[in-house]
């Protein structure tokens, strides 16, 4: 295996200097999981020194969660991104009609950010739906007044869930079915 060098510059040495590459098998815990195994990259300058790659501070870090979606059957960030891409939706709609923020759905599609189990949950029904039948019709977002109460009452108990999160009731009833359905088929699996 060939040695790779690369030059960087070092701001905590105010100097630019050769570095070469150091892989290391790591065991890394990653939420509830505490033995995932990754190759770690590393830079050792001249006097002996690991360093982080400073072009890429983030690399062991994305690398850990995508051993972490791996052991935990996640869908993976190119996945979610290639889904949202085939329904024909921009980050801020798709995260709109999912209940979550734009900058949470980028970082999760940009491997900065590990989804939870309830967005992948939802990831995959929608996923499924659209390779079952070629249409999301579970994302259709209809106002009407019913669920506009709905969600209104569902703000006003969790405090959380707000007429910016969600734009229906039905959605959120919808998405939350789901997850419930998927969980009991997960628990009797």
């Amino acid at each position: 295996m060939k040695t790779q060098t690369k030059e960087f510059y070092n701001i905590e040495k105010d100097k630019r200097e050769w570095y070469t590459k150091v892989v290391r098998l790591e065991r890394v815990k990653v939420k509830d999981v505490d033995d995932l195994l990754i190759n770690a990259n590393y830079w050792r300058d001249s006097d002996g020194d690991i360093w982080l790659n400073p072009e890429d501070p983030m690399e062991n870090v994305r690398a850990s969660f995508t051993e972490y979606r791996q052991v935990k059957h996640y869908m993976q960030p190119l996945e979610i991104k290639q889904l949202r891409q085939k329904l024909q939706l921009s980050l801020n709609k798709f995260a709109r009609m999912l209940g979550m923020g734009p900058s949470s759905l980028s970082q999760i599609e940009n491997n900065l950010k590990l989804q939870n189990k309830e967005q992948d949950v939802l990831f995959k029904s929608i996923r499924n739906e659209y390779e079952a039948t070629g249409e999301v019709q579970s994302l259709a977002v209809k106002k009407d007044p019913i669920s506009q109460l709905f969600l209104d009452g569902m703000g006003r108990i969790k405090g959380t869930c707000t007429t910016t999160d969600y734009d229906s009731g039905e959605l959120f009833s919808n998405r939350l079915n789901q997850f419930q359905l998927a969980c009991l088929e997960e628990v009797s699996a």
